[in-house]
Formats: C-alpha cells, structure tokens, sequence
C-alpha cells in the first residue's frame, strides 16, 4: 500500500478543479511500512476533501506525513496572487478547518506532529 495524501473536488465539474492527486511526499512513502496504516478523508469546504492512506497514526513519522500533506495541500490551495500575508493566513484556515473537521484521532496526531516539530525546532536551536 502506497502512502498518499490527496485533495480534491467532491462536486464532479465545478469550476473549482482541485485535484491535486497522490502528494508523494517522501514521509508518506516511508509511513507505508507501517504495521497499522490508517486512512480516512476531512471536508475542508463544502467541496473540497482531504484523503488519506497508507499512514500510521501511532507513529511520529506518519504524524509527521499526515502534517507535512496537509500543510502542502494548504499551500497548493492558497496558491494564487496573494500578498504573503494573505497567503499564510489562507493557508493557517485551511488546516484550521481541517482540524474542525477531522476526527479525534486525526486531530491528536496533528498537534503531536505540531508539538514534535517544535520540540525538534527548539532542540536545535
């Protein structure tokens, strides 16, 4: 099983295309070896989904897969002529509104993933 994190468009010919299929991140590719790899999908808007498989939860690098996938998706949903300001905060809403809308588990791993990001930021300070 392959390791992905994909975006897209839950009305079929909307003008909205996001369809940005299979976000191969390498954390992704190396979640996949996980024993118990998970996958589910969060409504970012009221057309919009993020899916995902092949990552383990439990563990910090699939944490950090499903971290690095939403924050990609952000940034490729946010993509536009944007002041960078306006686009930070575009795309700080989108994982807002995935944490809104994921389930317990999904939220839990992302603050982990967040938390542990941060430790390691201040460790190598």
């Amino acid at each position: 099983m392959t390791a992905k994190l994909t975006i897209t468009n839950v009305l079929p010919r909307t003008a909205l295309a996001v369809v940005l299929a299979a976000l191969a991140l390498p954390a992704l590719a190396a979640s996949a070896a996980a024993d118990t790899p998970k996958s589910g999908k969060v409504r970012l808007g009221w057309n919009i989904e993020a899916r995902y498989s092949g990552i383990d939860l439990d563990r910090p690098v699939g944490r950090a897969a499903l971290l690095a996938g939403v924050e990609k998706a952000a940034h490729k949903l946010c993509d536009g002529d944007m002041v960078r300001s306006d686009r930070r905060a575009c795309e700080q809403n989108v994982v807002a509104i995935f944490m809104k809308n994921a389930s317990e588990t999904e939220r839990t791993a992302l603050t982990l993933a967040q938390d542990e990001r941060n430790t390691v930021a201040q460790a190598m300070r």
